[in-house]
């Protein structure tokens, strides 16, 4: 009967994880999807900006950085989500923070958007070239953090895998009947 029980509580939490990681995943899936369309609807608006402005490296550099952000975030959550590693509190954690990072990178972008708006501020093209700097730091800064916290996230994914692996071999060590 106690036996009984614990499947149950095992098969609740089970079934708790499972909504859990199924929402984080549609999480992702939304940002990433709110992203491109934002995305296109900023080259659209492009074509209004000063040829200066619109040519700017840092622009492009910009975009790139915030499509890669995505990528990782979203690519790094899957991986962790199918090595069955990590427990439903810790994919939630994850998912925090690269939602996060994905909201940082759509304000960027948004900035971003203000920025190259003919009209919607009062500055020089020094000015908006200097704040598209700004704006790239802060995207790259939140995509070195990104790269740190998914290198972490790796060994720690590594170190957990190694442990199962090991306990296996030691398990089998021991059915064996030349340990018996």
């Amino acid at each position: 009967m106690e036996k009984l029980a614990q499947f149950r509580e095992v098969l609740k939490q089970m079934k708790q994880g499972y909504r859990m990681l199924i929402a984080g995943y549609g999480q992702v899936k939304d940002l990433t999807q709110g992203n491109f369309e934002l995305h296109e609807s900023f080259l659209n608006g492009l074509l209004k900006v000063s040829p200066t402005v619109r040519g700017y490296q840092g622009v492009a550099k910009l975009v790139s950085a915030q499509i890669e952000t995505l990528k990782q975030a979203k690519r790094s959550y899957q991986v962790f989500q199918q090595s069955d590693c990590f427990s439903a509190k810790e994919m939630d954690y994850l998912l925090k923070i690269y939602n996060r990072l994905g909201r940082e990178s759509l304000l960027n972008l948004e900035e971003l958007r203000v920025l190259l708006t003919d009209g919607s501020l009062r500055m020089s093209e020094a000015e908006r070239l200097l704040a598209i700097d700004d704006l790239l730091d802060k995207q790259l800064q939140g995509l070195q953090f990104l790269r740190a916290f998914n290198a972490q996230n790796h060994l720690l994914r590594m170190q957990r895998l190694k442990e199962i692996r090991d306990l296996r071999s030691t398990g089998q060590l021991y059915a064996s009947p030349s340990f018996h």
